[in-house]
């Protein structure tokens, strides 16, 4: 046995021996059929000329691959790459000193890193190759040496900063190409002409992203009827001008793609199954979403009703001035108004979401924050040299401690709420917003909730703002004391859209027609939609029940499920007291109970009340499930309901 192994292991040797040799300072691991890949090249040499072939004890071999990191850290300035190689390795040159590079015909891939670093100053690529990889040919965004590029049909792939930092004046990519990798062509800072030929499909994030502004020359940019995606940011800050025209095949099209440009028109090449211009305004088809604005030469701007959302930059750096919003609008999001001109904007209670940057750097100079927005993010209204007022509503729950960094003029901070928002905290070492020249007004009777410190180490207001300058206000607010049903129990399966608010006081109906909510999972998510509205009125004196009635002035239901949470928001001020205080934005939570597919046949149930004998859809046809909207159901008693699921 003891031989066996020895001979096996001595056989074992040889082979591998056989896989791997050296032939002047290059080492070679055979592939098969007569081929090897380079494993360890010559790095001492200054001009290096890639063999195509090698003989070894006899036996000629094919070089067809450069592989990984193979001569990494090499000192050739001079490389040049014979046609028999087909694929060069990941960081095959990394951090090398290659100055001069000529690639033959034959090479199809250049792998991740594999010339990271070098200073070539020209680049032309066969048109077999058909993949550069991500950070192939990494540069410099401070000192780029790369200053042409010539690519030839037949290359399908640019990897991720495949070209990142370069001072290519002309760049013309051939119609074989399909994808533009993200950040691909980052801090082009000398690009003039981009031509983009039919058969491109997508152009990824930042792919032409000029954040620094170092790029003053690109001022147009035609792009192919075959674009399906321009990714985020792809040509944040590029001096574009004039129209911006976007083919009909455009299918997605990223946040802040073309903001901080020059762009005074936006068009459509032919009708587009995703998106419509109104105004001069792009939109989604269907006009929920305002995706891109002028960012030159428009000052004023009207949303269409119905629009639901504002998208990621969509004004970001433009000349706007005065935004009206829709009631009905959800969202804001990130950088939406960053370093625009925005002075003044409406911010409709029905928000839920402001994402972070919202209107950072603008000229915005007043805000009034929304009260169905229950928490501000970071850097919302950052750096806003003209913003001097601020109100902020009973609703507002959670502030980050950074929302107002650098806005250094603020003079007045209300807030409404009789319990004090609670401060996020930044991350350690980060600077966070001080206001100490400011005055910060809290309702009457509020104080020690503003000054204490919070769960969650919150810290108390008065870190922010001068002890001496917080102030209670004439008039505080009022809030309940109980609520049916009450949040310790869950909600019926078909539950009605009515609630019963108690105060300890006796209270006056202010708004008989609020916008209350139910919400499922969050309070930030879109409302149910009855069809009908909301009601309101006083009972008992102290009592305020609040009731949704569907488009046939009838109260109607919800289906609630197992695992969900169900919040109802009412507005503050609805009702208010004697001495006219008026009541805080409430917000009650409760959980479902869990929802039965299919029809009910029980007659009752043990404690005599009516089932569910059948489902109907709002049509009057019989369904098998409750489906998504109204449904009617029919109870063993023989009552009606609409339910709204």
């Amino acid at each position: 046995m003891r031989k066996t192994l020895l001979f096996l292991f001595a056989a074992f040797s040889l082979m591998a021996g056989a896989q791997t040799f050296t032939v002047d300072k290059t080492t070679y691991k055979v592939t098969g059929n007569g081929e090897v890949s380079i494993t360890s090249g010559d790095k001492d040499a200054t001009t290096l000329t890639v063999p195509s072939s090698v003989s070894y004890e006899g036996t000629n071999y094919t070089v067809t691959a450069i592989g990984e990191g193979a001569y990494q850290w090499s000192k050739a300035q001079v490389v040049n790459i014979p046609g028999s190689i087909k694929d060069v390795g990941d960081r095959a040159f990394y951090y090398g000193s290659v100055l001069t590079l000529t690639i033959g015909d034959g090479v199809e891939r250049i792998g991740v890193y594999a010339f990271g670093s070098s200073k070539c100053t020209s680049l032309d690529f066969p048109g077999s190759v058909k993949r550069i990889e991500a950070n192939a040919f990494f540069g410099s965004s401070f000192s780029p040496t790369l200053e042409s590029l010539t690519f030839h049909d037949g290359l399908e792939y640019i990897g991720a900063s495949a070209f990142y930092g370069n001072k290519v004046k002309r760049l013309e990519i051939p119609g074989t190409v399909k994808q533009i990798g993200k950040t691909a062509f980052l801090y082009s800072r000398e690009l003039e002409t981009l031509i983009l030929h039919d058969g491109l499909e997508i152009i990824g994030d930042g792919a032409f992203n000029n954040a620094e502004k170092r790029n003053t020359m690109l001022k147009t940019v035609n792009f192919p009827s075959t674009l399906k995606e321009i990714g985020q940011e792809a040509f944040l800050k590029m001096p574009l001008e004039g129209t911006l025209t976007l083919p009909s095949s455009l299918e997605k099209l990223g946040g802040s793609a073309f903001a901080g440009t020059k762009i005074n028109k936006i068009a459509l090449a032919g009708n587009s199954a995703n998106f419509d211009v109104v105004n001069n305004v792009l939109y989604n088809k269907s006009h929920t979403v305002l995706m891109l604005a002028p960012m030159v030469g428009t000052t004023t701007l009207n949303a269409l009703n119905g629009c639901l959302g504002i998208y990621e930059g969509s004004f970001w750096g433009s000349e706007i001035t005065d935004v009206t919003l829709p009631e009905g609008l959800v969202g804001i999001d990130y950088g939406a108004f960053q370093e625009s001109s925005l002075k003044n904007i409406n911010l409709p209670n029905s928000l839920s979401y402001i994402d972070e940057f919202a209107f950072a750097g603008s000229k915005i100079e007043k805000v009034e924050w929304p009260e169905n927005c229950f928490q501000m993010y970071e850097a919302t209204f950052a750096m806003c040299p003209n913003l001097k007022e601020v109100v902020l509503s009973s609703g507002l729950a959670a502030l980050d401690v950074r929302a107002f960094i650098y806005s250094n003029n603020i003079e007045k901070v209300t807030c409404k709420g009789s319990v004090a928002p609670g401060l996020v905290q930044a991350y350690e070492g980060e600077e966070v917003f001080t206001c100490p020249n400011a005055k910060l007004y809290i309702p009457k009777g509020a104080k020690d909730s503003y000054l204490e410190q919070r769960q969650g180490s919150w810290d108390p207001w008065d870190v922010y703002f001068s002890l001496g300058n917080i102030i209670e206000m004439e008039k505080g607010t009022i809030r309940p004391i109980a609520v049916t049903p009450s949040m310790e129990q869950d909600l019926e399966k078909y539950q009605n859209a009515k609630f019963e608010i108690k105060f300890d006081e006796a209270i006056e109906l202010v708004e008989a027609h609020p916008a209350c909510a139910i919400r499922l999972d969050s309070p930030i998510y879109p409302a149910y939609d009855f069809g009908g509205e909301w009601m309101a009125r006083v009972e008992n004196g102290n009592t305020l029940v609040v009731f949704a009635n569907d488009a046939d002035g009838f109260l109607t239901y919800f289906v609630t499920e197992t695992g969900k949470d169900y919040y109802l928001t009412v507005p503050e001020g609805t009702v208010k007291n004697a001495e006219g205080e008026l009541n805080d934005h409430l917000i009650f939570v409760w959980s479902g109970v869990g929802t039965t597919n299919g029809i009910d046949q029980t007659e009752l149930t043990q404690d005599g009340k009516a089932k569910v004998s059948a489902h109907y859809n709002i049509g009057g046809q019989q369904i098998n499930t409750l489906q998504k909207g109204v449904n009617i159901v029919r109870m063993t008693d023989g009552t009606v309901k609409k339910v709204m699921k």
